[in-house]
């Protein structure tokens, strides 16, 4: 397991890690990434990396659970339900492939850290499933 640290700028925030997770993977690896999020109001996800896409990304986050309001669940610094269960929803993780030491993956696709409860500082891990 491999593991770094991002420090998060606001409550909804999207943040491209794709380089900090390719740089976490040896120079021969094959097989499988796990990326990992051990924080329950973040989530990770695969997307386009275009200014206007991420600020889509964050808006319809913050606006999918609308209907579910009144939420009840607030957390240490208040309420911050919307953000589990956008994690719940989401996802903590994805598995990514990796050939040669890349990750293999489409030529617009970018790995993300979507902050859900910011500002923080959060962990991401990397875990490496090898090719048999």
């Amino acid at each position: 397991m491999k593991e770094f640290t991002i420090k998060t700028n606001k409550g909804w925030e999207v943040i491209d890690i794709t380089d900090q997770v390719q740089s976490q993977l040896e120079k021969d690896a094959q097989g499988f990434c796990l990326v990992y999020c051990p924080h329950t109001t973040g989530a990770i996800l695969v997307g386009e990396n275009e200014e206007k896409l991420i600020e889509d990304y964050e808006r319809t986050a913050q606006n999918m659970l609308a209907s579910s309001r009144p939420f009840y669940h607030e957390g240490r610094d208040g309420p911050n339900a919307e953000g589990h269960l956008f994690s719940f929803l989401h996802g903590f993780e994805t598995l990514l492939p990796v050939k040669d030491g890349k990750l293999f993956m489409g030529k617009l696709q970018r790995v993300f850290f979507f902050e859900t409860s910011g500002p923080r500082e959060r962990h991401v891990r990397i875990f490496m499933v090898p090719a048999k």
